[in-house]
């Protein structure tokens, strides 16, 4: 609902608190998706967030969150109990190109943060374009975009996340 891109922010700007509470002046780093937008990317480097999922089942092989060298633990749950213990990934599985510049313009240009009935079926306004209700659909394809641990509720999981 409305309160969605607020609570983000928050979620972010408290994240970096804690790290910053345990590294001083350390922050999250900035990914402009609409340069960098391949899985080629530098972000996308064995020194940085590691690569793309193998195409088996999307597990992160490589960087330091792969599962294997012990550094990172994806804990997500079913009501059977835990359903994954790595990080997955699957870039352009779900959507095959990042947002543009454009698409990001176009959301910024809404002359309205929300409107009526203030969820999913709006049809106008900052807020569902950006999330992807409306398109060009911004956030919601960077998540599909991604794909893997990035695509569910569990999506903080993914480091890119943050």
């Amino acid at each position: 609902g409305p309160g969605f891109l607020p609570w983000h922010r928050d979620f972010l700007l408290h994240f970096e608190e804690s790290l910053a509470a345990v590294k001083p002046g350390i922050s999250i780093p900035y990914w402009d998706w609409t340069k960098d937008n391949s899985e080629w990317s530098s972000l996308w480097n064995q020194q940085f967030m590691g690569g793309n999922g193998r195409a088996t089942d999307g597990k992160v092989e490589d960087g330091p969150f792969a599962y294997d060298r012990g550094e990172w633990v994806c804990v997500t749950f079913d009501g059977d109990g835990v359903t994954q213990k790595y990080l997955t990934r699957d870039f352009g599985g779900a959507s095959k190109v990042l947002p543009t510049a454009a698409a990001v313009d176009e959301c910024l240009a809404a002359t309205s943060y929300d409107v009526a009935p203030w969820d999913t079926t709006s049809r106008t306004g900052f807020r569902n374009r950006l999330e992807g209700w409306i398109p060009p659909g911004v956030h919601n394809m960077v998540h599909q975009w991604v794909g893997g641990a990035m695509e569910p509720p569990s999506s903080p999981n993914e480091p890119a996340f943050f």
